[in-house]
């Protein structure tokens, strides 16, 4: 999310507030991360980088 804000991330995908925190929630449910918490973020983004 774009320092956190869930209305700043919505506007810059262009999405629905309410799809990024669906999202977010499904991306947690799928990885067991909690994305609250900055080290399991910052796991997630290395992550994905990887990629």
């Amino acid at each position: 999310m774009k320092h956190c804000s869930w209305s700043r991330t919505a506007e810059a995908l262009r999405i629905h507030v309410n799809t990024v925190r669906y999202r977010v929630d499904r991306i947690q449910a799928l990885t067991g991360r909690d994305l609250s918490r900055l080290d399991q973020k910052a796991d997630l983004r290395a992550a994905l980088l990887c990629r």
